[in-house]
């Protein structure tokens, strides 16, 4: 949960924990390979956002404001 919202900062576990149980829930309700379908979210999450999910936000926030 940690690595999804990101390590670097204090919101990104609270964005990673709630990300988990949302999608959790989802593909438990959709198919009974759930936690096979669940992992392989978690693990192109992961190699997509190197720094989480929030790391992502920031980095593309401060990229957006050095244009301006």
């Amino acid at each position: 949960m940690v690595l999804l919202g990101g390590i670097q900062t204090l919101t990104g576990p609270i964005v990673g924990a709630s990300l988990f149980a949302i999608l959790q829930d989802t593909m438990m309700r959709s198919t009974e390979y759930w936690r096979a379908l669940l992992g392989g979210v978690i693990l192109i999450l992961v190699l997509a956002f190197p720094s989480g999910i929030v790391g992502a936000i920031v980095k593309l926030t401060r990229g957006r404001k050095g244009m301006s």
